[in-house]
């Protein structure tokens, strides 16, 4: 999907960012050649409380 994606917008995987959660998600972003970030450090969750960060599950 990610490869499918980079065609479709002819873009290339070095300057893109793939968001995710999952392992999944970093093993897609790798196989695809595109940079990983874990979506709790990108959006800062790992700075929020554990009670605000449940509210945003």
């Amino acid at each position: 999907m990610i490869i499918q994606a980079l065609d479709d917008f002819q873009a290339n995987p070095a300057e893109c960012l793939m968001v995710g959660d999952m392992e999944a998600d970093r093993t897609a972003a790798k196989d695809a050649g595109v940079p990983f970030r874990w979506a709790a450090d990108f959006f800062g969750w790992s700075d929020l409380d554990s009670d605000t960060a449940t509210l945003l599950e």
